[in-house]
C-alpha cells in the first residue's frame, strides 16, 4: 500500500509539472485517472480491512467454542 500511495503522489507531482505544457483536456484526463487510482486503493484498504475484521471474529468464535465446549461436570468426575 505504501508502495501505492509513492506512486500516486508521483504521478500527481508529474501531472502538476506537465501542467502548463498539457491541454486542458488532457489534465482533466489525468486528475481523473489519478481519482480513479485513489478510489481503487481505498477500495482495497477498506476490503483489507473488512477481511482482517473477519479474520479476527474468526479467531475470538473459534476460542469461544474451545473454551465452552468442555463441560465442567466430566472435568470433576476426574478428580
Amino acid at each position: 500500500m505504501r508502495e501505492c500511495k509513492r506512486l500516486i503522489k508521483e504521478f500527481d507531482c508529474e501531472i502538476k509539472d506537465q501542467e502548463s505544457r498539457n491541454t486542458p483536456d488532457v489534465s482533466k484526463q489525468l486528475n481523473e485517472k489519478k481519482q480513479t487510482m485513489i478510489k481503487e486503493l481505498n477500495l482495497y484498504a477498506a476490503m483489507r480491512k473488512t477481511y482482517q475484521n473477519s479474520l479476527g471474529n474468526q479467531r475470538i468464535e473459534l476460542f469461544d467454542m474451545g473454551a465452552g465446549g468442555s463441560d465442567p461436570a466430566a472435568e470433576n468426575s476426574l478428580i
